[in-house]
């Protein structure tokens, strides 16, 4: 299994976090509104930012069974058109991830996870009016190392 399917696995399996975005939650963009699953809010979006990995003066780290272990640095954004409802997913979705250790998901061990840095920010809504979008992007390093 990939990291992007162990995230994706790992999100859609929390029922607090299905209740606020269902199945909505993207590798790399969210679909335009008006196709199939785009412009329902709110939605997560994720990008792996950076893959390294793990050296020490010995040479690469290894994990079990002698395998690479590499710290990823994923970005979450998380969208809506209510900040207070973007609150609400932003904060399940750190309890969701902070200290994620998980074994035995197929070829992908996860290591831990922790939040590195938050940020808000909005836009306007392209339908010209007022409102706004509101994003909150997380950046979490990831430990995970591929057993296959």
């Amino acid at each position: 299994m990939s990291l992007s399917q162990s995230i994706y696995t790992r999100v859609t399996g929390d029922a607090t976090l299905t209740t606020l975005i269902s199945t909505r939650i993207f590798p790399g963009v969210a679909p335009q509104q008006g196709t199939t699953g785009g412009g329902a809010y709110p939605y997560i979006v994720y990008n792996t930012i950076s893959t390294t990995p793990t050296s020490h003066l010995t040479g690469d780290s290894t994990g079990s069974g002698g395998n690479v272990e590499d710290r990823s640095v994923v970005q979450f954004d998380v969208v809506g058109d209510v900040f207070a409802t973007v609150r609400s997913v932003v904060d399940a979705l750190r309890a969701r991830l902070a200290g994620w250790n998980a074994t035995g998901q197929g070829s992908r061990e996860i290591q831990g996870a922790h939040l590195e840095g938050e940020r808000d920010l909005h836009e306007p809504k392209d339908d010209g009016s007022d409102d706004l979008i509101f994003r909150v992007s997380l950046d979490f390093s990831i430990w995970n190392v591929d057993t296959s």
